[in-house]
């Protein structure tokens, strides 16, 4: 933690060019239709935390974003075991129901063409009686891509489907590990056509800076933490884990590519990459869980603001090019 004194993705650009010379231009109707769309020349294969998950109703690429079955693929991601979908259309608008019976549940609205989502917790007693009304307990959120009506199916982007199924109410597995849709894509001969943003070795070099910032907070060596961060936190009114008593215990260090490349675009658009300029092929996130302890004895003055532990801490990584160095630029909830 520091304290204050105080592109899109390379695998759209390579599917869009061979959309671009294999089929006729695509058109969405203002009502939220599209026509035909030919996906003879690539296939779109969805696993859910690992496992294939065979469509009927074949996933498609739309603006850049991977669009899937929602009916059909709730259906299949959640098992009998694990807990009750349900999904209502009326008029244009659906409703989405994701009951666990185990962990915390969600429901969702929106509607087809719309660009933000109501979602709300709900208990597993509540799902025959759901209200998306004005409560406190509702909140809005944007849509990370426009729902889609093809051949009376409704498709909404991966990115939202992992986010009411997983998302919202932080599913974890066996490892406590993030649960999550993911997609592969394989040309028209089979060959699988790379959706990672980043290679295993750039994301192992990031990790490794992670690694290397926390060992030295720990060790009290503040030049080598320095050495991990954007230029910006050499600064003599900025106080690093290395200032203080902290000892932080890494419990888990992740990388999801879809969490990352949210993130990464929020960070271009919103934050210090508006400022820095940093472009998205540049930017990678990783989540944190770590606990805190402090040496005996050590004040509650001296503790300051840090919490016992932390859970999804983001961490935000850039370099000035793809050979560069990657280094800590942002990091927080």
């Amino acid at each position: 933690m520091i304290r204050n004194k105080k592109k899109t993705s390379k695998i759209m650009s390579v599917i869009s060019a061979i959309i671009a010379t294999a089929m006729l231009v695509t058109t969405v109707f203002a009502s939220g239709a599209l026509s035909d769309l030919a996906t003879d020349d690539y296939t779109i294969e969805i696993t859910n935390n690992g496992e294939k998950i065979e469509l009927v109703n074949k996933p498609f690429i739309e603006n850049d974003q991977v669009y899937v079955p929602l009916r059909e693929l709730f259906g299949k991601a959640v098992s009998e075991d694990e807990g009750i979908t349900d999904i209502k259309w009326n008029n244009g608008t659906i409703n989405v129901i994701a009951a666990y019976y185990q962990g915390e549940s969600g429901a969702y609205q929106f509607k087809i063409n719309g660009n933000y989502m109501k979602v709300k917790h709900i208990n597993f007693k509540e799902i025959e009686n759901v209200f998306f009304d004005t409560n406190g307990d509702m909140i809005f959120i944007g849509l990370r891509g426009t729902p889609l009506l093809l051949h009376s199916t409704t498709y909404v982007t991966i990115e939202d489907m992992n986010y009411m199924l997983y998302g919202f109410t932080n599913r974890r597995d066996a490892d406590k590990k993030t649960v999550e849709l993911t997609y592969h894509i394989y040309d028209k001969s089979g060959n699988e056509i790379s959706s990672e943003p980043f290679s295993d070795e750039e994301v192992a070099a990031a990790k490794v800076v992670i690694e290397e910032y926390y060992r030295a907070g720990n060790a009290k060596d503040r030049p080598a933490q320095l050495a991990t961060l954007t230029q910006w936190h050499n600064a003599p009114n900025l106080l690093l884990s290395s200032d203080d008593k902290s000892i932080v215990t890494i419990k888990d260090i992740r990388y999801s590519p879809s969490d990352s490349r949210k993130a990464a675009e929020n960070y271009v658009k919103y934050g210090m990459g508006s400022v820095n300029g940093t472009k998205p092929e540049n930017v990678i996130v990783f989540y944190i869980d770590y606990d805190v302890s402090f040496p005996e004895n050590t004040s509650e003055q001296e503790k300051g603001a840090w919490m016992s532990s932390y859970d999804n801490w983001s961490m935000i990584l850039i370099r000035d090019s793809k050979d560069g160095k990657w280094l800590i630029d942002d990091q927080g909830y």
